[in-house]
């Protein structure tokens, strides 16, 4: 069995998306966490989304995936960490799943033998961690909050499907 060119696993390929937003402390106006992928990215280059990436494996390339112990969870708080250098590790108990996201052309990668299998998860920063700062990083171009009624237009992926579900999660909850 080979491996499709996009991903390194046959089957599905578990990823992560997280969904994080605050409250402004200045301008009051609830915002939304960005990454603008890089150039050299392996899809959507140059593209604003959500951070987030591909849960660990220790599955040779071209196999099926398989565990190696990182939950989604903790796999959306670490990359979150790389791409915009906001760590929210100890609050892991305060992610809200928002759904498992795969298939109908949802990442320009996916082919009928390999794809990507997101688990997507949301989470409102306490007011006091509202103004710690970010700053893209690993394979992120830029990290910035965007109020979440001028969010740039053509995300990513299906991130506009994520970002939208995910309000009504958080909406439910606050």
């Amino acid at each position: 069995m080979t491996v499709d060119e996009g991903f390194w696993y046959v089957g599905p390929n578990p990823t992560v998306d997280l969904v994080v937003t605050r409250e402004n402390p200045e301008t009051r106006r609830r915002e939304i966490l960005l990454i603008q992928r890089a150039p050299n990215a392996a899809a959507e280059r140059g593209k604003w989304a959500l951070p987030g990436g591909f849960i660990d494996t220790r599955a040779p390339r071209g196999t099926p995936w398989r565990d190696a112990g990182e939950t989604p969870r903790r796999a959306a708080l670490r990359e979150l960490h790389e791409e915009t250098g906001l760590d929210l590790a100890d609050l892991e108990p305060r992610l809200i799943e928002v759904g498992v996201y795969e298939g109908g052309g949802r990442d320009p990668r996916d082919t009928p033998t390999a794809w990507s299998r997101s688990h997507a998860f949301a989470i409102h920063l306490p007011a006091d961690m509202a103004d710690r700062a970010v700053a893209a990083g690993d394979d992120a171009s830029d990290a910035r909050w965007f109020p979440i009624e001028e969010l740039p237009p053509n995300l990513a992926f299906d991130h506009a499907r994520i970002i939208r579900d995910a309000l009504e999660k958080l909406a439910t909850k606050h």
